[in-house]
């Protein structure tokens, strides 16, 4: 049976999105990791929920609200059922379709017109179902950017310095491997602005729709065209990326990652996340990571203090919309509490972000400190140059930035390594190799170093250029 325990929500565009946690299965919402695009004309691009208005459906309870799909209820039937008889269930139930969304949790489908807390406590009570789990809303999280500090024109004739690149050793990584186009990154994010003149050639995407903002930068950080004369270098150098539209609810991310698994993609970047322990999303992570040897990178979320490089009294939407609600208006925890998944899982290298002076952008999710941190990664997040919609290129902050470097890293040390590999060393490689940064478990990843790994070779060690420990002891755990 599903009932209301507690309530979280998001302040997203001015549109308050408050979401109950339930029995048996913990509700997730799950939110796009905004690199903190920002408009040209300037100012935040407007947010809010991106599935329509007309299959939005409000769920309350005790003055408790949550925003998830019509119609839509994730069921969990006993493993001794076949398919035909779940067919025959959804039949009985009155479900006008169904699918299988994971290895075991199956989408039932009802008319809009369906009571959901009903029908979810209905399906419950079956003795041929485990759980339920309703399919929620997704909307974009947000880090203001002073975007006014970088207008650069298509070719890009400005010399920003790609401290990026330095902080990680990608120029030293490249005398190794320059990345394969035969090593694919998969990214479940918003759709990708394939036309871009550093992006063509570069992306297969598995949408028709118009590139966006986020994807089209996330993109862009991880295999840019590189050596071409004009825009930026990317970290992953010829790395190639199969894009696949993270959507609008829980079930279309996981059906994003189903596209990609059958894509066959070595590594896959998720600029997406929620502060809730999905059991059906968790489902999937795991089964990729044990049956297909899929390295997952995702970002750690930008709920942490006043954004980087921004007045003391401005701060990203996210950081407001991890805090616990009520409708009284109070906020009984901290922001900086917020642990946010697929990050969070132990199958996936979740990551955060570092400024240009390698110390912990202060709009990154989570705690300072090795112990107990779920940031098993650090890498430069704040002020980045990256590809934007319509051949342009923007300054872009945030985690899916900072997921993006680990990931075109990730591409690197596939192409250099033996195809038998396995999974965990790869994953160990690239905790090991890291460069101690007080804030991430292992630090602040070293591309360089893993490629070197991996390819059993041996490369200039460059001068780390980052605090030490007595510089940001005050943000330590």
């Amino acid at each position: 049976m599903i009932a209301v325990l507690k309530q979280h929500s998001w302040n997203v565009g001015g549109l308050l999105i408050i979401v109950s946690g339930v029995v048996g299965a913990i509700v997730t919402a799950i939110f796009v990791m905004s690199l903190g695009v920002v408009s040209e004309s300037a100012g935040v691009i407007d947010g809010g929920l991106l599935l329509p208005q007309d299959r939005q459906y409000i769920i309350k309870s005790e003055g408790e609200y949550r925003v998830v799909e019509k119609g839509a209820i994730f069921v969990r039937p006993v493993p001794a059922l076949s398919d035909s008889d779940i067919s025959e269930l959804a039949n009985y139930v009155g479900a006008e379709s169904e699918r299988k969304i994971s290895p075991t949790y199956w989408l039932f489908r009802f008319s809009d017109d369906t009571d959901l807390a009903t029908k979810s406590s209905e399906l419950a009570k079956l003795d041929s179902v485990l759980s339920t789990e309703l399919n929620d809303a997704i909307a974009p999280f947000f880090v203001p950017n002073d975007y006014d500090k970088l207008t650069v024109d298509p070719g890009r004739t400005d010399t920003t310095s790609a401290y990026w690149l330095d902080a990680i050793n990608a120029p030293v990584a490249w005398d190794v491997t320059k990345g394969s186009e035969d090593v694919v990154v998969g990214m479940v994010d918003t759709p990708v602005d394939v036309t871009h003149p550093d992006l063509k050639g570069k992306v297969e995407t598995l949408t028709k729709e118009k590139g966006t903002p986020h994807g089209t930068m996330v993109a862009g950080v991880i295999a840019a065209a590189t050596n071409n004369d004009r825009g930026i270098s990317s970290v992953g150098y010829a790395t190639k990326i199969i894009a696949a539209n993270g959507g609008t609810t829980v079930a279309s991310m996981i059906e994003a990652l189903n596209e990609l698994v059958k894509k066959r993609v070595r590594v896959i970047n998720i600029s997406m996340g929620t502060p809730f322990d999905n059991v059906v999303l968790h489902d999937v992570i795991f089964d990729m990571y044990i049956n297909e040897r899929t390295i997952i990178v995702a970002a750690v979320g930008n709920c942490g203090n006043a954004v980087e490089d921004a007045a003391a009294d401005t701060q990203s939407s996210a950081c407001f919309e991890t805090r616990s609600y009520n409708l009284d208006g109070d906020f009984p925890y901290s922001k900086n509490s917020t642990v946010m998944y697929p990050a969070a899982y132990n199958e996936v290298v979740g990551v955060t972000a570092l400024t240009d002076k390698l110390t912990k952008a202060t709009f990154a999710t989570g705690n300072v400190g090795a112990e107990g941190n779920y940031a098993l990664l650090s890498a430069p997040g704040v002020n980045v140059v990256t590809t934007y919609p319509g051949g342009k290129y923007v300054l872009a902050s945030g985690t899916s930035i900072s997921s993006a470097v680990v990931s075109g890293v990730a591409a690197l040390m596939v192409s250099a390594a033996k195809s038998t590999t396995p999974l965990p060393e790869f994953i160990e490689t690239l905790e090991t190799t890291a460069q101690p940064d007080y804030v991430s478990r292992y630090g602040l990843v070293d591309a360089a170093a893993v490629v070197s790994r991996v390819a059993n070779v041996v490369t200039p060690t460059p001068d780390y250029f980052g605090p030490t420990r007595s510089e940001v002891c005050d943000m330590c755990d």
